[in-house]
C-alpha cells in the first residue's frame, strides 16, 4: 500500500513546521499540523471538507481581503456539507490563548489540532488560493468551493 503525500501551503515558509493535508482514500481528507505534539489528525469526508473550504473563503471575504492577503483572526467558523441545517459532521476552528488555534471535527471531538496563527494565516493563503480544492472532489463532489 502506497502511503498518501501530504500537501502543505505553498505560503508555508520553506522548512517549518505546517498544517498538512491529505486524502489516503476517496473518502476520507485528514488534516495535521506537523508540530503538533499530540500527533492529532483531523479526518473529515470530501463534502464536509468542501464545506470547510467555502467558510473559510466567505469569513475573509466578509474580512475584505484579496486572494493574496491575510485575512483577519478567524473565530469560532463551523462549516458542516449540510449547510448549517442538520447534525454536521462540522468542522470548527477557534482562535486563543495567546497565538493558538485550533481544529476539530465535531463526529470526534477527541482530536484536536493545534497550530498558531501564522501556520494558520499560511494554510488560509492555501485556501483562498486554491491549493486544497481537489480535496473536495474526491468523491464527486464537483461544486465550486469558492464563495
Amino acid at each position: 500500500m502506497t502511503e498518501p503525500s501530504w500537501q502543505t501551503s505553498s505560503y508555508c515558509a520553506q522548512g517549518e513546521a505546517c498544517l498538512s493535508v491529505t486524502a489516503p482514500d476517496d473518502r476520507t481528507v485528514i488534516l495535521t499540523e506537523s508540530a503538533d505534539p499530540s500527533g492529532a489528525i483531523l479526518s473529515a469526508d470530501p463534502a464536509t471538507w468542501a464545506a470547510f473550504l467555502r467558510s473559510v473563503k466567505e469569513a475573509s471575504t466578509h474580512h475584505g481581503c484579496a486572494p493574496a492577503d491575510v485575512p483577519a483572526p478567524l473565530n469560532g467558523i463551523r462549516a458542516a456539507a449540510d449547510n448549517g441545517t442538520g447534525p454536521g459532521p462540522w468542522i470548527e476552528v477557534a482562535t486563543g490563548p495567546g497565538d493558538l488555534v485550533r481544529l476539530r471535527e465535531t463526529s470526534a471531538p477527541g482530536p484536536v489540532v493545534t497550530s498558531t496563527q501564522a501556520k494558520w494565516e499560511a494554510f488560509v493563503q492555501g485556501i483562498l488560493a486554491g491549493e486544497f480544492d481537489h480535496f473536495s472532489e474526491l468523491a464527486g463532489d464537483t461544486r465550486p468551493v469558492t464563495s
